[in-house]
């Protein structure tokens, strides 16, 4: 059974909402991330203007890395890049959840 907002709010401590927000808007993100960046590419790649072509270009590649860096940030408050494994923050400041 999902939880309304409300209830997540009410019952749940910062932490476990976040993680449950997290797993139930996985598969929006995707959806309106993958459609902003497969229409923006085309644009690019197929746009007569070159002004406009270079922006829907840019906006498809910005897309992509903030599809990327989403999925990349686990539910649990960790990250599974090799960023963040070499500069050592593998958690995210508990301060921000409090």
């Amino acid at each position: 059974m999902a939880l309304t907002r409300r209830e997540m709010r009410e019952t749940l401590s910062r932490l476990d909402a976040l993680k449950q927000a997290y797993s139930h808007s996985i598969h929006t993100i995707m959806t309106s991330g993958l459609i902003l960046i497969i229409v923006t590419g085309i644009l690019g790649k197929f746009c007569s203007t070159p002004s406009i072509a270079q922006v829907c270009a840019t906006i498809a590649l910005g897309t992509t890395s903030a599809v990327l860096l989403r999925l990349d940030f686990r539910a649990d408050g960790s990250f599974t890049s090799s960023i963040a494994r070499s500069s050592g923050n593998t958690q995210l400041d508990r301060s921000v959840l409090d």
